[in-house]
């Protein structure tokens, strides 16, 4: 079967990653990246810098690729999100789920997601485009996870909680059942979450408070 063409914007460590994990995929042979801080011809992993991101709309003209995927990291997720809406509704982007993992078949995963291995989604979630779920975390049941969300590796959400947009979740943190967590928030690695959040801030420890 013929493989999707994938233009990665970003050629930092996550854009690495994600041509890695795109080849995991199995769907998807990457084209290569671009990227405003990296020489154009410049080859990191084998793949080329072929352009800025500026010129992704003379690429995709060109038919150099078929989906994009923005890899800007969890420092920059504001700056993820307003390129994302910039370019949603010109251009198809990319789902790409690494194995192994489980997925239930009643999940809802959006597209721009970015899925480790190891990961599992429980029924009837919610995955929000834009967003990356990383190595061994689990999602629960009936949870709901916003756009532009940073899910940092062996997290544990339990069931029935809201996560809404622009949230970075650090490593190990837990999420315990009918929970919600408002917009832009960074909650730190380890921090147990036991009441809701409904002011945007930094959170750290167990239980979690408010820097």
């Amino acid at each position: 079967m013929e493989k999707i063409k994938l233009l990665i914007i970003g050629a930092g460590e996550l854009g690495r990653q994600v041509n890695h994990y795109a080849g995991v995929d199995g769907r998807y042979e990457c084209v290569g990246f671009v990227d405003d801080f990296h020489e154009v011809g410049e080859t990191i992993d084998g793949r080329k810098v072929i352009g800025n991101i500026s010129d992704i709309g003379a690429l995709w003209k060109q038919n150099v690729f078929d989906e994009l995927f923005i890899a800007f990291g969890y420092k920059c997720l504001l700056e993820k999100q307003s390129l994302y809406d910039s370019l949603k509704d010109k251009y198809k982007f990319a789902t790409i789920i690494a194995a192994p993992q489980y997925i239930d078949s009643t999940s809802h995963i959006g597209e721009d997601v970015l899925i480790y291995p190891g990961v599992i989604i429980d029924k009837e979630t919610y995955i929000g485009d834009n967003t990356i779920i990383n190595l061994g975390s689990v999602i629960s049941h009936n949870t709901s996870i916003g756009m532009s969300c940073f899910i940092g590796g062996n997290v544990s959400i339990a069931g029935f909680v809201n996560i809404g947009n622009n949230n970075f979740i650090g490593i190990g943190a837990t999420i315990i059942d009918n929970t919600s967590i408002c917009n832009n928030n960074i909650i730190g690695a380890g921090t147990l979450i036991i009441k809701n959040i409904s002011m945007s801030g930094k959170y750290v420890g167990t239980p979690a408070r408010r820097l």
